[in-house]
């Protein structure tokens, strides 16, 4: 299985350079733009609301969806692996690719702009937790869509879904005042009960939609595939 990952990364080697220096660059020139020296929230509001969403989206639209329309799906399809294993390979490979990079903006980033120009602030624990969990949600349900559905279609549903839950988050969020100084409706996400146990059902779900989406791959049969 392994060998599949590294395969795809390989593959899109060079976009997925240019993907991370886009991601290191403008979530730092926003902040530099907006935020005072003291204050992260442009910083990460724009890491987050660019990478979590985005990057599950571009990773299964490069390793799913632009395999079925060359029509290559057809020939791993026929390869002695199972279906299910097969889109794991391509999920493992989108979470790995998605997690390094955000860690590396979220994490790293911050700490190095503390050294070069004095940024005092750095994201809680808890904040980091959901940021990967949610990572991993939007790879195993990206990874799904473009299983299920051919990629035009696909690449519209998930952007559509991506504008969509935007709204509800604003709206959400104008809906919601918060009470008291620190009481955002993050930590009120938070303190549904979220604190300890919510991992449990994020990596559930993700990990279901993916046998899910395998059992459709070896289930299906490819003749639609789409070929340039």
């Amino acid at each position: 299985m392994w060998h599949l990952i590294l395969k795809d990364i390989e593959q899109h080697a060079r976009a997925i350079l240019i993907f991370l220096l886009s991601a290191l660059a403008l979530p730092i020139a926003f902040s530099l733009m907006i935020s005072k020296p003291d204050d992260g929230a442009g910083y990460f509001g724009v890491a987050f609301g660019y990478l979590v969403p985005g990057a599950p989206a571009l990773f299964s639209f490069w390793f799913i969806g632009q395999e079925k329309m060359k029509g290559t799906f057809k020939f791993l399809s026929i390869l002695p692996i199972p279906g299910r294993q097969l889109i794991l390979a391509k999920s493992l490979a989108s979470a790995l690719l998605c997690l390094s990079i955000i860690n590396v903006v979220v994490l790293l980033m911050p700490l190095m702009m503390q050294a070069a120009i004095g940024l005092r602030w750095f994201p809680g624990l808890q904040t980091i937790l959901w940021v990967n969990l949610l990572t991993l949600l939007f790879v195993a349900v990206d990874a799904t869509i473009f299983t299920l559905l051919e990629s035009k279609i696909a690449s519209q549903a998930i952007y559509l879904g991506h504008t969509f839950l935007a709204l509800i988050v604003l709206v959400a969020i104008k809906l919601m005042p918060t009470i008291g100084e620190s009481d955002t409706l993050l930590q009120r996400l938070y303190s549904i009960s979220f604190h300890y146990w919510g991992w449990i059902p994020v990596i559930l779900i993700a990990y279901l939609l993916v046998v899910f989406s395998g059992r459709v791959f070896e289930m299906r049969e490819w003749t639609e595939l789409e070929e340039d």
